[in-house]
Parts: structure tokens; sequence; C-alpha cells
């Protein structure tokens, strides 16, 4: 079956070709065209050659040079960000001791060693501690980690406490590092004010001791000055859950463990008795007027080595003619009958 073409309906096809139908410029709008045409021309014509600039696709390489190029730049912006985070940071100090466990300290990405005695402390150390340590610092004094805490050193003067207990030993007359010590916490900022104190942190609380002088404790517009003798126990948002309380003397067993050694060989016995008092945080009384000469003339001998401050001082005394008594507050000393 075929179909034929269909026929044109004349009652639309004319109707159309009257209105698609257009005629021919008149001689008077031909005559303003040409005029208008003219005139342009010789307008560019009076302004001189016109620049034409020849546009060409970019060769097929162009697109994997710039790749290649990109790719590069990363690199080396890669490398010089991993350079930098490899480059120690400043010394703090040194490790005086290491006790009952290890200590493992990242000091750079990639980077983990196991601390001995003699290793530099440097700012952007993160210290992951099973067993106890003592640092003495480059400025005076020494930081003092509790056994199972986690810390870093934020910078040259201050510690952000993770986990465990920190004890900073900044005796006066030293120079300090500018801003003073600061221990952060998630409960606040404890700035150091002179001279022994104590910073623990379990979870979301911090317990804060002072054992001479006092320190500052911030938490945005809240602030509280700890001194010497007294604790603090503070919650999460710095809400004070103890206030103010006088610290029990077994509260400093875990510091005085890791208190600095001291050299007695050829030094008056004086020296060492203020040192102990300074350690224990006991006054040091001479009950008689003898008992204060003996001291100062005796010189000792030998080495207490390690030894926690109560036992080299029970050892030293064992050797001299002083007898003492010694209480939560004071170490008294006379002279024997």
């Amino acid at each position: 079956m075929t179909q034929e073409p269909e026929k044109n309906d004349p009652d639309v096809e004319e109707p159309l070709r009257r209105a698609l139908r257009v005629d021919p410029p008149s001689p008077e709008r031909m005559a303003r065209i040409r005029a208008a045409v003219a005139a342009r021309w010789r307008e560019r014509v009076a302004a001189g050659p016109v620049a034409t600039r020849r546009w060409r696709s970019a060769p097929r390489w162009m697109p994997a040079a710039a790749g290649i190029a990109a790719a590069g730049l990363v690199t080396v912006v890669v490398a010089i960000a991993w350079l930098a985070l490899m480059q120690p940071g400043a010394v703090i100090g040194r490790v005086e001791r290491v006790t009952g466990g290890v200590i493992t300290v990242r000091s750079a990405p990639l980077r983990w060693h196991d601390w001995t005695r003699g290793d530099v402390v440097r700012a952007g150390d993160r210290i992951n501690a099973r067993g106890g340590a003592l640092i003495a610092l480059t400025t005076g004094g020494d930081v003092r980690i509790r056994p199972h805490s986690r810390l870093r050193f934020s910078s040259t003067s201050e510690i952000d406490l993770r986990d465990g207990a920190v004890y900073l030993d900044l005796p006066p007359g030293e120079p300090r590092a500018a801003p003073p010590w600061r221990v952060r916490t998630r409960a606040g900022v404890i700035e150091h004010l002179g001279t022994e104190f104590e910073v623990s942190c379990h979870r979301a609380e911090i317990v804060i001791r002072v054992r001479e002088g006092h320190v500052r404790w911030n938490a945005g517009a809240k602030s509280l000055i700890v001194a010497a003798g007294s604790e603090v126990r503070i919650g999460p948002a710095g809400r004070v859950l103890d206030g103010v309380a006088t610290v029990k003397t077994d509260a400093w067993s875990w510091v005085d463990r890791l208190a600095p050694s001291y050299e007695i060989d050829g030094r008056p016995m004086l020296g060492f008795l203020q040192w102990f008092s300074r350690q224990t945080g006991r006054a040091l009384v001479f009950v008689d007027a003898r008992a204060f000469e003996i001291a100062t003339h005796t010189i000792l001998h030998g080495s207490v080595g390690d030894e926690a401050p109560d036992r080299a001082f029970a050892n030293v005394l064992a050797t001299t003619s002083l007898r003492y008594h010694i209480d939560a507050r004071t170490v008294q000393l006379y002279s024997a009958p």
C-alpha cells in the first residue's frame, strides 16, 4: 500500500506566502545603508591598522605538563612541611632518672624512643610514661613525672597534661623562662607563681597541690590562687569540687621518690640538711647551738646515690653525732648529751 503525497491547502498556503514575502528596500533606504557603511569604513582607516590576534589551540602536551608541575609543587610543599615537623624542638632539659617502667617518647612523626638517663628533653616531645621520671631543666629546677602519665611539652615553658601527674620544682632565684611555666589541662590552666607544686589529672578532673609558694588556676573567667600547704580539686567546666584543703603528708610520697640526688662528698652537712628540708617540705629546726655548729663544720664523704630524701637523711645522720626528730612539718636536730 502506497501513501499519496499530501496536497497543499490553498486556503493556508496563500496567507503564508504573503506573510513571508519581503519586499526589496526602496532606493532611498539603500542610499542610507551605503552612506553608513562608507562612514564606518573611513573611521577605521583613520584609526590605523588593527592588530589581529591569532588563536591557536594549546599543544596536546600542555595539560600533561601542567599536571606534572602541579604535582611537583604539592610534593615540595609536603616535603617542606615534613622537614619542619622533623626539626627538633628547643631543649628543655635532660633526663636525670627513670624508675619503675619504660617511658616512651615521640619527638617527631615516626620517631619514637625510650628515655634513658642523659637523654635530651625538647619542646614538642610527647610522653607516655609507665614509670616515673626526673627531668633537670636547663633554666634550673626540675620536672617530675608520675608513673602512668601522658603529657606533651607544648613549649619550653608549658606542659599539656592529658592524664597522670607532674610536679614542678622551680627554686627561687633561678632564671626563669618567659612566660612562666604553665600546666594545661581539660579543667583549666595552672600557672607557676613560685615554686613547688603538683598537678594531677584524671579524665576531666584535676587536683592542685602546692608545697611551696603559690600557683594560679585559670579557666575562662574563673581564677583561683592556691597557696603553700593547700590543695584543691576541680571538675569539668571549672567547677570547684572540693575547696582549698590541707595537703596530707603522704600525698608527696611519689614526688619524694623522684627528688634529685644531692652530692654530699666533700660538702658541709648543713647544705645536705637544707636540701632535705626543701625536698620534704619540712622546716629545719636546730634545738641547740651545738647542733648548728656540728652541722656547719662537719664535712661529709661518700654518696647517697639516688636514694629518696628520707632514706638518704637516715643514712647520713647515722654517721654523725647529731640526733633528730621528724614530724609532718619539721625536722628537729640536737646534739647528743
